[in-house]
């Protein structure tokens, strides 16, 4: 949300990759490969979280706008 301040397209960057689930997916696949358990517990957090806003209609941002998102307009 910080990178809005800056810029629409910085923020709608910084936002989306924040909000997918490769990035859940990569943490779950690390801890597994390394001594870090905690990165279980923070990928399986993201990966409800980003299905929470799938389900609730939010997505993946536009650069247009931070209410244009790839599921619908909020």
């Amino acid at each position: 949300m910080i990178g809005y301040l800056k810029d629409k397209k910085i923020g709608a960057v910084i936002y989306n990759v924040g909000h997918n689930y490769i990035l859940a997916i990569i943490l779950v696949i690390l801890a597994n490969l390394t001594p870090y358990d905690w990165m279980v517990t923070i990928g399986i957090i993201l990966f409800a979280h980003v299905s929470l806003d799938r389900a609730l209609g939010f997505g993946l941002k536009y650069s247009t706008d931070f209410k244009d998102t790839h599921i619908q307009r909020v």
